[in-house]
């Protein structure tokens, strides 16, 4: 024990380069370790024979991914391990020391992701709303040919309107002419017709009415006794024009 401690105890040209010992995300280079590993600790290999290179020069460290080493960083709690005593001991009472630099990649890191995450998300939306609009296209071009068909309907509307208050016009002159050159002369005759008709029929019911009708019966003997005194004068007429010849006896 005491030799290997002796010889843990020397310092040589890559002691702390191990996987234990933060890197420095700029450089790639190894930093000192935060707090010694105990020489006790059963997860420590043992070398034999000379070191391992630094960690410029060793291409399995400058391959860690910063994702491992943000979770070295980040875990509290370390591998359990024997004090000089034998008795286990906890590496999660050590206070965690994060490095600055590694924090701050970290925050860029979310804030890139949660950028992506809504440029993601908006680009997202543009597709949606552009095969919308794509399919929305036939639906305006049929609205705007259906707006061009009724405008043109409208206009034709509006023409036929104007030759039909024109067509109209005409033919009320043309009416007005040939009620004047034929008709008004037929109807003037019609009229007088009528009229005469109607005076007959007014004079009738008002001699009617102002002849009694005793008087009327005296007009109808003395028209018979009229008619009888022509028959008898016709024939008396009749008698000296047609009488034979008187011979003397």
């Amino acid at each position: 024990m005491a030799k290997r401690s002796q010889k843990s105890g020397k310092s040589g040209p890559n002691e702390g380069s191990g996987l234990n010992s933060p890197i420095d995300g700029a450089g790639g280079k190894s930093q000192p370790a935060p707090w010694a590993l105990p020489d006790s600790d059963p997860n420590k290999p043992l070398t034999h024979g000379p070191h391992p290179p630094s960690p410029p020069e060793s291409p399995k460290q400058r391959r860690i991914s910063l994702s491992a080493r943000l979770n070295s960083l980040n875990t509290n709690a370390g591998p359990s391990s024997t004090g000089a005593t034998g008795a286990p001991t906890s590496s999660s009472a050590t206070p965690s020391i994060r490095d600055p630099t590694a924090v701050a990649v970290s925050d860029l890191l979310g804030t890139m992701q949660n950028t992506l995450k809504a440029l993601g998300n908006t680009f997202d939306v543009l597709g949606e709303q552009t095969i919308r609009v794509a399919s929305l296209g036939p639906a305006v071009d049929a609205l705007s040919q259906i707006e061009l068909v009724q405008a043109e309907l409208n206009q034709r509307t509006k023409q036929q309107d104007e030759d039909m208050q024109e067509v109209k016009t005409r033919q009320l002159e043309t009416i007005k002419e040939h009620l004047r050159t034929v008709l008004r002369p037929r109807v003037n005759d019609i009229v007088a017709s009528c009229i005469q008709k109607e005076i007959e029929t007014r004079v009738h019911n008002q001699l009617t009415e102002q002849i009694p009708a005793s008087l009327r019966d005296w007009l109808l003997r003395y028209r018979l006794q009229i008619m009888q005194a022509k028959r008898d004068l016709h024939n008396s007429y009749a008698y000296l024009f047609f009488e034979p010849p008187c011979h003397a006896v």
